[in-house]
């Protein structure tokens, strides 16, 4: 009974995390289309607010990319 609600619990969470991590993948392109965009047309840019939006971005996409290979670690040995 224990390992069947561990496989429910590491399912749960493999899939929680690999919607965090599509949508990470998605507000880096809109965000990359964005900035690009408003540089075309010359607009002033605040560089390090970009900069802290695209790390804090970035290491929710590395952490969620963690857990879902901690997860899958999981499952296999069950």
């Amino acid at each position: 009974m224990k390992r069947m609600i561990t496989k429910a619990n590491c399912i749960n969470n493999i899939t929680v995390f690999s919607l965090v991590t599509l949508t990470c993948i998605l507000v880096t392109g809109v965000f990359v289309v964005k900035l690009l965009e408003d540089m075309e047309e010359g607009a002033a840019l605040f560089i390090p607010g970009i900069i802290a939006l695209f790390a804090g971005v970035l290491l929710v996409l590395i952490f969620s990319i963690t857990r879902i290979i901690k997860y899958i670690r999981l499952l296999k040995q069950n």
